[in-house]
């Protein structure tokens, strides 16, 4: 699936993306398996 996800972006001319937790080590394994690389922080703002 996410290879499939990869490539279909790819191949439309699209920047594959990767959002996950920090601190959910399984995730950040997963995204340098599959080449991910250059992690970015950005804050993330709820209205209540």
């Amino acid at each position: 699936m996410s290879k499939d996800f990869i490539n279909h972006s790819i191949e439309h001319a699209l920047i594959p993306r990767w959002d996950y937790d920090v601190s959910n080590s399984s995730s950040i394994k997963l995204v340098e398996k599959l080449g991910f690389s250059n992690p970015s922080t950005y804050s993330v703002f709820k209205i209540r």
